[in-house]
């Protein structure tokens, strides 16, 4: 096993719409299938880290949110609500 590869996490809101969120945390999984895990539609933030440690106190900070503040926080991100799954694909 090579320990010299580089593992990515990926910390990742998702939403149905604009009312509802859901919070995450992922490795090295580009083509993850949100869809058939979970049934929120749209990709709505995401940021990429390479030291796990970074990415759980990210996600966890985003979690601590209400929903509110989390829906202001991806509004602040991504004002469109725009689904950036093809934007992380190509990362």
């Amino acid at each position: 096993m090579n320990s010299n590869i580089q593992k990515d996490f990926i910390v990742y809101v998702l939403s149905n719409n604009r009312k509802k969120t859901i919070t995450g945390i992922m490795e090295n999984v580009p083509e993850y299938n949100f869809d058939r895990k979970i049934k929120y539609k749209a990709l709505v933030y995401f940021s990429r880290y390479t030291d796990r440690k970074k990415a759980v106190r990210k996600m966890s900070s985003i979690l601590k949110m209400d929903n509110k503040d989390r829906i202001i926080f991806v509004k602040k991100k991504n004002p469109e609500w725009l689904d950036l799954m093809q934007t992380l694909s190509e990362y």
